[in-house]
């Protein structure tokens, strides 16, 4: 339990922190004064161009450390399957009402793009962003685990941080899997782009939870499968072998 309470402690306290430096991006670089009296409301569509890109820093840092310490929690059986869906729904919920306009995907930057509704400028800076963000955030993240503030970041410091899959598939299940997620969830999200933002994100959070147990299901079931054939393979090769002595 120490361990699960460790992590979900990492997991506020990134989320606060990069909460508070978007915050203190937003007063500085988009301030309210010079702006009428009627209007104290900000529309993302309306940022300025300097602080969308910074606000997408630090919404891929938030992202980016909680997944680090997320897998690390998942690979561990610290949690049974309810908990840790509950904890990806949550942790979903919690990103997408506090990213903004920030996207977190290097792919959605493109698109914004080649729809017209980004230029070439700002896209290229929100996909470095994206990319500093994230090595940062592997920095980070060992720094964390170096303190082995719990038994689970001991283990994983002793480790040097190795990362590994508890799913144990090949990388073309994988990809297949991960592809077809990718694929529901965009299908999904723009099925649904008319529903108002306080709906939104409970969908987009439900959404995900559910590819993330469909995903993992499909890839466990794949690795059996293959798993069985090659065992029957390997065992007619062998009936073969003692056939011919």
């Amino acid at each position: 339990m120490e361990n699960v309470l460790v992590s979900i402690s990492v997991l506020a306290g990134a989320v606060t922190v990069c909460e508070v430096l978007r915050r203190i991006a937003k007063e500085l670089l988009w301030p309210w004064r010079g702006r009428s009296k009627g209007n104290l409301s900000r529309s993302p569509h309306s940022e300025p161009p300097n602080l969308e890109v910074v606000v997408e820093l630090f919404s891929t840092l938030q992202l980016c450390i909680c997944t680090h310490e997320l897998r690390l929690l998942g690979s561990s059986g610290l949690l049974g399957l309810i908990p840790a869906l509950t904890l990806t729904y949550l942790a979903t919920l919690i990103h997408v009402s506090t990213f903004g306009s920030a996207t977190c995907n290097p792919v959605s930057c493109l698109e914004h793009y080649l729809c017209g509704q980004s230029n070439g400028q700002i896209a290229a800076a929100k996909v470095l962003a994206q990319l500093a963000a994230a090595s940062v955030a592997r920095q980070l993240m060992e720094l964390v685990w170096a303190l082995d503030m719990s038994d689970l970041h001991w283990y994983h410091h002793q480790r040097q941080y190795k990362c590994t899959s508890t799913l144990n598939t090949t990388a073309e299940n994988g990809l297949v899997t991960e592809f077809t997620c990718a694929f529901t969830l965009r299908a999904a999200l723009f099925r649904f782009h008319l529903l108002k933002q306080r709906h939104k994100i409970h969908v987009v959070a439900a959404l995900i939870t559910f590819l993330v147990f469909a995903g993992a299901m499909t890839a466990v079931l794949l690795f059996e499968r293959e798993s069985v054939d090659g065992a029957d393979a390997r065992s007619a090769t062998e009936e073969a072998k003692e056939k011919r002595s």
